[in-house]
């Protein structure tokens, strides 16, 4: 009986999440990210850099063609984007990852102190 209680209950026909999972990223701080990167997403979900106007001198993206572009001069601006957001990507999924692990070690292990993030 509890099997077609779970099997016909609202969550499952409607595919509606039944818990509260940490490990998906509301839409709060996705936007928060984005800034800081210095990225936007577009209607179709495309990330993208800002436009000329409105790009942040300080965001990671930004630094990173800096540097991209100090170390090889010779690149254009597109080619200078795809090798940053690539690296960018990389970094704040490591992160990402930590952030996620050290969450699950806290939780599990019920120790505030196997925080190594801060």
């Amino acid at each position: 009986m509890i099997d077609l209680f779970k099997f016909f209950s609202p969550v499952h026909l409607l595919k509606l999440p039944f818990a509260n999972d940490n490990n998906r990223l509301d839409s709060k701080f996705y936007n928060e990210l984005l800034y800081i990167l210095g990225l936007e997403e577009q209607e179709d979900r495309k990330i993208t850099r800002l436009p000329q106007d409105r790009r942040l001198d300080g965001s990671i993206i930004e630094e990173t063609i800096y540097q991209i572009k100090h170390l090889q001069p010779d690149l254009d601006e597109d080619q200078a984007f795809e090798i940053a957001l690539s690296l960018v990507i990389t970094w704040i999924n490591r992160i990402l990852f930590l952030k996620l692990l050290e969450n699950q070690l806290v939780l599990f292990n019920n120790r505030p102190d196997f925080s190594f993030l801060g």
